[in-house]
């Protein structure tokens, strides 16, 4: 089941020639500094100083979506988003977008909606779909709420000098002072309506704290399958109590059972966490497809690593494996079926009809084969075996 998730963004850029601090009125790749117009590239900026690299610019080592969608509840703030490289961000969990210019909750956007008009002062608030410069962002993201950018249909441009803000059809002075932050602003001369562009808000609202965006998520399931993933992985960077992680624990589980072939689809492509196929590797319920799927996720060293819990289907795979420690750890399963041990106990290798050996499973005629064996180890597993039955004469004589 889907979920909209909403995130208010607040970042500004610092520049490196004067040191003053910029705004963003959305997501933006490069800034001008509103000091000295110096030419500020944030990409780069973030690019050499988060691990995650630009895909998350306001996360680095973390998930801002994550964070928010799993643990957060409305107004609650991100913990992990944090000041890189003197790019102060701040990231809050929401229950809506709302107006710039008096805080009104706003409708979630349809489909292709260019702008949203604000029941409460009438202000035309611009909708933004996804683009090379959001998704170098996060691709993940279904559209921003105030980005700023301006609708082609509905206004043009208005002309700025310093603070002066001019309509940009008949020239003449537009209306508003200090407290009015609309970006839609209509020339009580001619009419038209104007865009306060980037440039223009920047000029009459230089402060940081006065500018934000709205960044909104449709989490379908596989992306929030994707989220638990990365939120309970053993690698991870968030720190939560440990009931709180029980909890997502739990839930990704859950998950993992409600879209069992989406998952298992995941792990064969290679997308996989360790923890889903482990879960996967000892599930009960695994069929001999799903089997192949794991199975085609995992190098010989997951293998072993799994060997002694994998459920029969996975280990089944693994007795023709040309990994002879493979071999002799699929033996030792418990899970495995007696046709399997009896191919087993006539491996070529010594260590794998050894681990055979003690199987108490084997067929007695198998274990009295394995008895007259070559190699002694391999006999003294035989006569250890709780399910072997020595002859009278062996009793006597051995």
């Amino acid at each position: 089941m889907n979920e909209v998730v909403t995130l208010e963004l607040k970042v500004s850029v610092r520049c490196e020639a004067c040191s003053v601090l910029t705004p963003m009125v959305g997501i933006r790749s490069t800034v001008s500094c509103r000091n000295c117009a110096a030419r500020i590239d944030f990409v780069a900026k973030v690019k050499d100083s988060r691990d995650g690299g630009v895909r998350y610019p306001f996360g680095g080592y973390y998930d801002a979506l994550a964070e928010a969608t799993l643990v957060l509840e409305d107004g609650e703030d991100c913990h992990d988003a944090r000041d890189s490289q003197g790019s102060p961000t701040a990231l809050r969990r929401v229950a809506a977008p709302a107006c710039l210019s008096c805080d009104r909750q706003l409708p979630i956007p349809g489909k292709d909606t260019a702008t949203l008009r604000c029941a409460g002062c009438s202000d035309v608030v611009g909708v933004r779909w996804p683009d090379d410069e959001t998704r170098s962002w996060d691709p993940r993201i279904t559209c921003i709420v105030g980005d700023g950018l301006r609708s082609q249909r509905e206004t043009r441009e208005a002309r700025t000098q310093g603070t002066l803000i001019s309509c940009g059809q008949c020239g003449a002075p537009l209306s508003g002072d200090q407290t009015d932050r609309r970006r839609a602003r209509t020339c009580t001369h001619c009419s038209a309506v104007n865009h306060l562009g980037d440039a223009a808000i920047l000029a009459l609202f230089p402060q940081p704290e006065w500018h934000r965006s709205f960044l909104v998520y449709d989490v379908t399931d596989a992306m929030r399958r994707t989220l638990y993933k990365r939120f309970t992985s053993k690698d991870s960077h968030y720190s939560v109590e440990d009931d709180r992680m029980a909890e997502l624990q739990a839930a990704h589980a859950k998950a993992l059972v409600e879209q069992r072939s989406e998952t298992i689809a995941e792990i064969a492509r290679g997308e996989g966490s360790p923890e889903e196929i482990e879960h996967f590797a000892t599930d009960r319920a695994l069929t001999a497809d799903e089997a192949a799927a794991i199975d085609s996720a995992l190098d010989d060293d997951r293998r072993e690593r799994l060997a002694s819990t994998a459920v029969a289907p996975l280990v089944q795979r693994w007795i023709s494996s040309p990994s002879v420690d493979l071999r002799v750890r699929a033996a030792k399963n418990p899970a495995l079926g007696a046709d399997a041990l009896v191919t087993l106990a006539e491996d070529p290798d010594a260590a794998v009809r050894v681990a055979a050996a003690g199987r108490p499973e084997l067929p007695k005629e198998v274990l009295a084969k394995l008895r007259k064996d070559a190699n002694s180890d391999v006999v003294r597993a035989v006569k250890q075996n709780p399910s072997y039955k020595p002859g009278f004469f062996e009793k006597l004589f051995d």
